[in-house]
């Protein structure tokens, strides 16, 4: 990583004799090749892969990925596109490879996904049309959620159009990613709104919460903001507070810990932790025994109620008309790292940043209790409490 974000000023024969290391000392070691390739790749980040690259680099990089596995190449690839490097014909016949086996049902899940995350290096137009259709209605869900990961490289309008065409074959759990791609580019809006008015898209099914209703109201086109404000509005969702005495009066008197924790990795493992599950990106809930039903309640149902500043989301606008949200976790003159839901570490350079604004709101969307019955409310508050 500091190789990688000191070489502007140390020049490229600091990148070239790094690669060499990684081939010839780690050799045999796959996960720490990997580690290496990635850390040159993320420092490279955050100063916009600002070095010239040369002919002992390409030679260098291109020992490494021979005979390794897939996930191997994607980190020599990567490091590959951040220097761009040329398109070699060992990529081209791998890209090609990555098509076949991320097609073929018979391999198995991981290896599929492994390929499908190589698919995201190819252009837009090799790989389009295998990316559509691995989000078909037969595809597993971890394959549908790979595919959406690997369209997010892509900022082609027509890849907007294709995704609400796919809507109806979308798993449920897929969804919500699909919602954020489709609202995260402005060239998408048109093709969201179109979906929308057509009916192809129900607005119950999007269930957009108030930072996600703003990208489209305040952010967007003009012509797109007019046609989003026939749908919804720009405000806070409304009677929080009465919803909570509601769900109050539903509850039952108590809860199992044990099925709590299934609706706990379910719900909120992706942004918080508890009982040795989850991802630190919102606060930690490992102990809130001293905390009462209520009080808990009253934070999942209304999470603006009272946020702690250092888990305030804050947006983010690119020089492409992409928007992104997230926690600042770190700032420095080069760059700015956002983190997401499940751990997501995003390096953004400094230069590439048109907006940065807080949001004044929780990462964690108003409407949770959307999926959950009471019982299942009850065992999740009853798992927090444990704290195991």
């Amino acid at each position: 990583d500091l190789i990688g974000a000191r070489s502007e000023w140390r020049g490229a024969k600091a990148i070239a004799e790094t690669l060499r290391l990684v081939e010839t000392e780690m050799r045999g070691h796959e996960k720490y090749q990997i580690a290496a390739l990635n850390g040159l790749q993320t420092g490279l980040s955050r100063i916009g892969g600002s070095v010239e690259s040369d002919s002992e680099i390409q030679a260098a990089l291109g020992k490494i990925p021979g005979g390794g596995s897939a996930a191997l190449l994607e980190a020599a690839w990567k490091l590959s596109r951040i220097l761009k490097l040329p398109e070699t014909e060992p990529q081209r016949s791998a890209l090609a490879q990555a098509k076949r086996i991320s097609l073929d049902a018979a391999r198995s899940e991981e290896e599929r996904v492994a390929n499908i995350r190589l698919l995201a290096l190819g252009s837009y137009g090799a790989v389009a049309d295998v990316l559509f259709e691995l989000l078909s209605g037969v595809q597993l869900a971890s394959i549908q959620s790979a595919t959406v990961t690997a369209l997010q490289q892509f900022s082609e309008a027509e890849a907007g159009r294709r995704l609400v065409e796919k809507w109806s074959s979308l798993n449920s759990s897929v969804r919500p990613a699909v919602i954020n791609l489709l609202l995260r580019r402005r060239a998408y809006h048109a093709a969201l709104l179109d979906a929308i008015e057509s009916g192809t898209v129900k607005l119950g099914e999007l269930n957009l919460d108030l930072e996600q209703r703003r990208l489209l109201l305040r952010q967007s086109l003009p012509e797109i903001q007019a046609r989003a404000a026939k749908f919804f509005g720009d405000e806070e969702y409304s009677n929080r507070k009465a919803l909570v005495e509601e769900w109050l009066k539903k509850l039952p008197e108590s809860g199992h810990t044990q099925p709590g924790r299934a609706v706990f990795e379910k719900a909120c493992a992706q942004c918080h932790v508890s009982g040795g599950l989850g991802q630190a990106v919102g606060p930690d809930l490992s102990d809130m025994s001293h905390r009462s039903v209520e009080d808990l309640l009253s934070n999942i149902l209304d999470p603006n109620m009272a946020i702690n500043p250092g888990y305030a989301s804050s947006n983010v606008e690119l020089d492409n008309d992409e928007f992104l949200s997230g926690i600042v976790q770190s700032e420095s003159a080069e760059a700015i790292t956002l983190l997401q839901a499940q751990g997501v570490k995003l390096v953004i350079p400094r230069k590439r940043v048109r907006r940065l604004e807080s949001s004044g709101l929780s990462l964690m969307p108003e409407g949770l209790e959307a999926g959950l019955t009471p019982a299942e409310m009850r065992d999740l508050i009853a798992f927090l409490q444990a704290g195991k």
